[in-house]
């Protein structure tokens, strides 16, 4: 077993084997896992159960106090709701050790970048992204709901739940740096650099968007298999935004605490400083560290596109799926925090919903797109209710989907689903403010295929 041998900063000193007490339950060291700002975290063994959790040990150290209380006052409140329906990790008790909060949470898997590391940084197609930007966006809905901003959405903190049995079935984790939006304070050093908003660069007031650009961030670097803005510095990630989105507006700089440090003003506008004047001035020589260097964010659809071996019906959903890409990236990522994207209108981002593909249906990298987004309803909550209707219709009703998509998901001779109206082809119904919907099947068609259908599996698809 790793153990950490680190005092410095007020760390708690594990031993191999040791025994952390709570009120009600005992845990067992079993492997230490991290460190970061805040302490450490241990894989623990809950004695006298088989389950094992992961304790976040934060530092016994007077600059960490208040951001520790405000985690646990976090994580009290989210432990109100149902982790697993907003994919937030699941908390399960605080308690003190030898004067150290202890945090005690389920225990994942793994984290999205050890993940990409272990794919050796490929990047991943858009049907493998596009589950794990919708569940996170999901986790983010239900934060900015309760008025709270995460501020440290990154790779590390996106887990995986179970990858070899759900692959891309994942949650939000660490609120170490979180905090109500009414408590936010401008030019707080917040989010790791790579995924960094604008507004926090620039010493703004802001607000849960940030979450949206980090999130944003992390779209781009899971598709790119390298970090979109990879700045080593402050002024290198201002740089790489702007030669890639442009400045921010002149209103938005004018308005920036530390827009100085990175523009200067001359001739009544700000202008960037050039990378030899930052460093004569700060002694902070700018660096080149990215992959890709994008004229503008549409070029990224350009990158990685094969077109070799492929029919050309796959290759227009392919470059379709990447227009809705890009498009919903650029609005994540808008230099205005104000006129960036929220999370439930991205979840209807037809990136999200593949609104834009109901015409390619017997693609099958569309078939194994819808079959991924499974993994976003883990359970479904819907059932079937068969009637004979005067009409010789079958009557399916669902609760509160927002969208759904019913695609056959095998070649079959005709198609499976037979919409009486208005189209005779597998259909979406966006549903945004009612609590149900029918939709109505020819049952004279189910009638005649009654074989085949009973020998598979009637597929649909919530988000």
């Amino acid at each position: 077993m790793k153990t950490s041998n680190n005092s410095s900063d007020g760390d708690y000193q594990l031993v191999q084997n040791e025994v952390l007490y709570s009120m009600t339950n005992s845990y067992e060291v079993l492997e230490y896992l991290g460190r970061g700002t805040f302490g450490q975290v241990v894989k623990c063994w809950k004695k006298g159960t088989n389950e094992v959790v992961a304790i976040k040990i934060l530092k016994n150290h007077p600059s960490y106090a208040r951001q520790g209380q405000i985690e646990v006052s976090i994580l009290s409140r989210l432990g109100q709701e149902n982790a697993d329906q907003f994919n937030l990790v699941k908390a399960y008790e605080v308690f003190t050790h030898k004067n150290h909060t202890c945090l005690v949470f389920e225990m994942l898997e793994q984290n999205l970048y050890d993940y990409l590391k272990q794919q050796k940084f490929s990047p991943l197609p858009l049907k493998a992204i596009r589950p794990i930007i919708q569940q996170v966006l999901v986790a983010l809905a239900k934060l900015k709901q309760l008025g709270l901003i995460h501020a440290d959405t990154k790779p590390e903190n996106i887990m995986l739940l179970d990858p070899q049995r759900q692959p891309f079935k994942v949650k939000l984790i660490d609120f170490g740096s979180a905090s109500p939006v009414e408590k936010a304070i401008q030019s707080t050093y917040l989010q790791s650099r790579y995924y960094r908003a604008i507004e926090i660069l620039l010493g703004l007031p802001f607000n849960e968007s940030i979450d949206m650009w980090s999130l944003g961030c992390v779209m781009a670097e899971l598709f790119l298999g390298w970090p979109l803005y990879p700045g080593s510095s402050e002024y290198d990630q201002i740089r790489y935004i702007s030669q890639t989105q442009g400045l921010p507006s002149q209103s938005i700089l004018q308005q920036g605490q530390k827009t100085s440090r990175f523009f200067f003003f001359n001739n009544y506008q700000w202008k960037l400083k050039t990378s030899e004047q930052y460093e004569r001035e700060t002694g902070v020589k700018s660096k080149e560290a990215r992959k890709f260097i994008f004229k503008n964010i549409d070029d990224i659809q350009q990158i990685h596109l094969k077109q070799d071996n492929i029919s050309n019906q796959q290759l227009q959903a392919e470059k379709l799926d990447r227009h809705y890409f890009v498009d919903l990236l650029k609005k994540m990522i808008h230099l205005d925090q104000h006129k960036r994207i929220t999370p439930n209108q991205a979840l209807l981002h037809p990136f999200i919903t593949l609104e834009h593909l109901v015409d390619f249906t017997n693609c099958n990298n569309v078939r194994q797109s819808v079959q991924l987004m499974e993994v976003c309803n883990k359970t479904p909550n819907y059932h079937f209710q068969q009637q004979v209707r005067p009409t010789n219709e079958i009557l399916v009703s669902y609760p509160i989907p927002p969208a759904a998509y019913f695609i056959p998901p095998y070649q079959v001779s005709a198609p499976l689903f037979v919409p009486v109206n208005p189209t005779d082809r597998p259909f979406l119904i966006n549903v945004r403010q009612t609590y149900s919907f029918e939709i109505k099947i020819n049952y004279e068609y189910l009638e005649s295929n009654m074989e085949s259908i009973t020998n598979s599996s009637i597929f649909c698809w919530f988000i």
